[in-house]
Formats: C-alpha cells, sequence, structure tokens
C-alpha cells in the first residue's frame, strides 16, 4: 500500500496509531478512548462495535485477563483525501497474562480515518488477527 496525501496529515495518523498502543500498553482507557470518533466503529473478535463509549468498554472487557502488555505498530500505508483517509497499521502484541501465561499476536488493521476538529481519530477499525500464540 503506497502513502499519498499531505506529510503532515500522515504523520498526525501515525502519531494516532502510536496513541492507541500507548495507551494499550499503559491499560489507559482515557488515552485509548481519544483515538476513536464520538461515532467510529471497530469489528473485532468477529463483532462490530458502533460508538466510542461502546469501543472502550469492549476494550476494557478484552483486557481484562492481561496484567503487562506490549503492543507496537508499524504502518503499511495511509492514503489521505481531504478530511478522511485509508490506512493499514500492522502491530505485534507480546503480553502476560494474570495467570502467567505469555501470549504473542500479529495484528492487522485495516482502517477509516476521519479529521474532526483538526485532530484525526479512527473512523472505523477492521481487525485481523493472522496469528496468535
Amino acid at each position: 500500500m503506497l502513502s499519498e496525501g499531505p506529510v503532515e496529515d500522515r504523520l498526525a495518523i501515525r502519531e494516532l496509531a502510536e496513541r492507541y498502543c500507548d495507551g494499550i500498553n499503559r491499560f489507559d482507557a482515557d488515552v485509548w478512548g481519544s483515538a476513536w470518533a464520538e461515532d467510529g466503529a471497530w469489528f473485532h473478535a468477529n463483532v462490530r462495535t458502533e460508538g466510542r463509549d461502546k469501543i472502550v468498554a469492549s476494550w476494557l472487557e478484552s483486557m481484562e485477563p492481561f496484567e503487562a502488555t506490549g503492543f507496537f505498530c508499524q504502518m503499511a500505508g495511509i492514503q489521505v483525501d481531504g478530511n478522511s483517509a485509508t490506512g493499514r497499521v500492522y502491530n505485534h502484541q507480546i503480553a502476560r497474562r494474570k495467570d502467567g501465561q505469555i501470549v504473542q499476536g500479529v495484528y492487522i488493521y485495516d482502517d477509516t480515518y476521519v479529521k474532526h476538529d483538526g485532530r484525526w481519530l479512527f473512523k472505523e477499525r477492521l481487525l485481523t488477527v493472522p496469528l496468535f500464540v
């Protein structure tokens, strides 16, 4: 996927993905939730969740089994078109569950972004998990 569009917008979207990871790594629902549009949609674990509050509640539930995590992102490409954009993000996670088990995963997010009041936010995130051990 090639990147297209203004560099400033592409950088801001990269920082959005990094803030998302930072929220996960610190178990910080406020930081993580701030990355989402109010009317965002998250396709996670074969479930579509709509609306920031419901998305954050679903994320908190999914994080419950973990006591520590490292979640890191790599952008594959961003295509900006005015106040909307699309992109793909690859993530690697290593985490320790509360029972002591170590798990790892590779995640792919196909994203739609929206620029609202000068800030880029996730409008939709479609998560696929090609590897989890």
